[in-house]
């Protein structure tokens, strides 16, 4: 079973599998991306060096045909209701770059990415029927994204300082520690979502060393939201009535958030509270990137 559903950003899905209207005769592209391999090459070097291999965006092309019956009208409306859903006009918002998405699903998983149509053709019909319909979807990510959501907080908790306790016991500045894993293939940026509590914490990623750090406190009610994905990396406050404002200015200088990322496995993440408090909370959220399915 292979079943494929696209959305775009009205809300609107069409579904290419085993039942009518939009039966899915054949997939390709569900491998591994294209990848071009940069090379340079002295004047009086034999062949090359391989410098970077750089993964092309994914097209994904399928082929499907349209049943219309019982009447010969049926298979025409299909058909004119597919290509309002598949407009272009309805796959990316130029202002936010926000773009319809795709999900693949067959008898082991469910997977999805972003993805532009670019078709259907109309060729050939018997009867009722629009037969061998190819349709290609251009996704700008290689990767497919697992459905699921995995999250990790870190934050004081109740368990955090029990009684009765037993001396000697150490004080200073609390630190919080956690494990994310990462169940993808590749790296993986996460979402980070600061709870402010007044304090200057500090986020490490002791697996990686990467490190990112504030400079400017977090005020009670609000949220500092940091995107890492390099596709749409943002620093976002969050005020208490919901307004939203850049906020690079935040961060330190040496906190470069794109190079703050998940790797495969398990990733050591500790967040460092200037003055801990039950407030002090942080939450990291990803989804796993996989080469192909």
């Amino acid at each position: 079973m292979q079943i494929i559903t696209y959305t775009n950003l009205r809300g609107e899905t069409v579904t290419f599998g085993p039942d009518p209207p939009y039966i899915l005769e054949g997939v390709r592209g569900l491998g591994a991306a294209p990848v071009e391999q940069v090379r340079s090459s002295g004047i009086y070097q034999q062949g090359a060096t391989l410098q970077r291999l750089q993964r092309d965006q994914r097209p994904i092309d399928i082929k499907f045909h349209v049943d219309g019956r019982p009447a010969l009208a049926g298979m025409y409306a299909y058909r004119e209701q597919l290509m309002r859903i598949l407009s272009p006009q309805h796959a990316l918002n130029e202002e936010t770059l926000e773009t319809a998405t795709l999900r693949y699903r067959n008898d082991h998983g469910e997977w999805w990415l972003h993805a532009i149509p670019e078709g259907p053709n109309f060729e050939r019909r018997l009867q009722q029927f629009m037969t061998s319909c190819p349709l290609t979807f251009v996704c700008p990510s290689p990767f497919f994204r697992t459905t699921g959501i995995s999250t990790l907080t870190l934050s004081l908790g109740e368990g955090a300082f029990q009684l009765p306790f037993q001396f000697p016991i150490t004080l200073g500045i609390l630190q919080f520690h956690g494990s994310a894993v990462n169940a993808g293939h590749v790296n993986t940026p996460p979402l980070i979502m600061i709870n402010g509590s007044g304090e200057l914490p500090k986020l490490v990623n002791h697996t990686t060393g990467a490190v990112i750090e504030l400079t400017r406190p977090v005020a009670f009610g609000e949220r500092l939201r940091i995107d890492t994905d390099p596709d749409r990396t943002s620093v976002t406050l969050i005020g208490q009535d919901g307004t939203e404002t850049s906020a690079y200015g935040y961060l330190d200088i040496r906190s470069d958030v794109s190079e703050f990322f998940l790797v495969p496995g398990t990733n050591d993440i500790e967040y460092q509270p200037s003055e801990a408090n039950a407030a002090s909370r942080v939450t990291l959220t990803w989804s796993g990137l996989l080469e192909g399915v």
